[in-house]
Parts: structure tokens; sequence; C-alpha cells
């Protein structure tokens, strides 16, 4: 802030700096997700006594980490 002399007495005239901000832009890269194909093969079939199998999933969780930034002024 800086004051100006001359002109009416009593009058203050207010300079304000502008600051300009620069931004960074963050290009994000997209990954081509490929396909695959399976391929089925012909068997001979045999007879077996069946079993029953359980399937177990497994889910995937993925987790964000965060930055946090300090500003010194």
């Amino acid at each position: 802030m800086r004051r100006r002399r001359g002109g009416k007495e009593g009058r203050r005239r207010r300079w304000r700096r502008r600051r300009r901000r620069r931004r960074r832009r963050r290009r994000r890269r997209r990954r081509k997700r490929r396909r695959r194909r399976r391929r089925r093969r012909r068997r001979r079939r045999r007879r077996r006594k069946r079993r029953r199998r359980r399937r177990r999933r497994r889910r995937r969780r993925r987790r964000r980490r965060r930055r946090r930034r300090r500003r010194r002024r």
C-alpha cells in the first residue's frame, strides 16, 4: 500500500500491487487397456467324479494419498 502526495488534503489514494499466480497444469496420461483373447482348446471328455469347489473373490482396495502443503509467509 502506498500513499501519494499532492491533491486535496485528507484524501488518500491506495495502490494495490497485483500478483500474478502461475498455475501449473498437470497432464494425465491415460493407459490403454489391452484386451486379452482367450483361445479355447478342444478336449476329450473323460468321466470323473465331480468335486465342488468354492471360489473366493478378492477385492482390491485403492488407497489415495493426500499431500498437505504448508505455506510460509
